[in-house]
């Protein structure tokens, strides 16, 4: 089986790519914007697919490759992520491709929050970002292209994800953790949850694609089996790596205070605020239970590089 993948330089990618070779029955094309160096035989840029360079026919395509920052940048996300989108769908029957895989953003709902809502695949989007809007606007192009190039697609939209390798404001937190330095955390019972993704489940995901384990021409939210606080990933994270730092708790009475600050508002909504995917959907069709957060960073524990 060929399986192409565009964004294997970048953090999902590359977990991906490496998860991938383990298999003796999948051939990796591996799709990148400039000539990497040491490239391999089966490495190959854009141009070189879109001019028929490629020398294999396509089972499936995996389209992860995509700017990620917020705001539009001289219309670099609209050229990274739609016109780039448009341009692989639009030469797909060159390698008579059938499958198509995207992966979006769950930021095509919105943003966190301190009101609790849960995020159904068929709750109405309201994008706020510029990369969220046009992430939904190339959502919305898969779909319409897919009639008129003759492709399935599939489209999952994703939370926070962590993983071996990655390089966020999370693993920044963790590396506290690691160095037993003390971290601010809020009382769990203020229920402010979000949904994450563990690197494994997207492997395991795939790997179910793979053995035609799934439904095409579809939309999932795809996230770990149930949300959790970011405090409780902090404290479970403390515990996984048996750190020594100390945990600073804020109480209900000290979170109402800040909330009322604009400024600190503001990011403490954005970094422990709701966000809640329901991932019932995707649970349906994958034949392996979705793991949780919690076993999710068991496995970042033991594999990080």
């Amino acid at each position: 089986m060929n399986i192409a993948i565009t964004g294997a330089t970048g953090f999902i990618g590359n977990n991906l790519k490496v998860f991938l070779k383990e298999f003796d029955e999948v051939n990796l094309i591996l799709i990148n914007r400039t000539k990497q160096n040491n490239k391999t035989q089966n490495e190959y840029t854009y141009e070189e697919f879109f001019n028929k360079e490629v020398n294999d026919n396509i089972d499936i395509f995996i389209h992860l490759a995509s700017p990620n920052f917020d705001k539009e940048k001289n219309g670099l996300l609209h050229e990274g992520i739609f016109n780039l989108t448009k341009k692989i769908m639009e030469n797909l029957y060159k390698y008579n491709c059938t499958k198509f895989i995207y992966f979006s953003s769950a930021k095509v709902y919105g943003e966190s929050r301190f009101d609790k809502e849960t995020f159904f695949e068929t709750t109405s989007t309201y994008p706020i970002s510029d990369y969220a809007k046009t992430k939904l606007a190339t959502e919305k192009l898969i779909i319409e292209k897919s009639k008129k190039e003759n492709f399935h697609y599939l489209i999952f939209r994703l939370p926070f994800v962590y993983g071996a390798g990655m390089k966020s404001n999370l693993n920044m937190i963790f590396k506290i953790i690691e160095k037993s330095l003390p971290v601010f955390v809020f009382d769990d019972d203020m229920d402010m949850k979000k949904s994450f993704l563990s690197i494994h489940n997207i492997n395991n995901v795939i790997k179910m694609i793979i053995a035609n384990k799934s439904s095409y021409n579809q939309i999932f939210n795809l996230s770990d089996h149930e949300p959790i606080s970011l405090s409780s990933m902090i404290r479970a994270y403390k515990k996984t790596t048996n750190s020594k730092s100390i945990l600073i708790t804020i109480n209900k009475r000290a979170f109402d205070i800040l909330k009322n600050i604009p400024i600190l508002s503001s990011i403490i909504k954005k970094v422990f605020g709701n966000f809640i995917l329901d991932n019932s959907k995707i649970s349906s069709f994958y034949d392996g239970k979705l793991i949780s957060t919690y076993e999710g960073l068991q496995h970042y524990s033991n594999t990080k590089i």
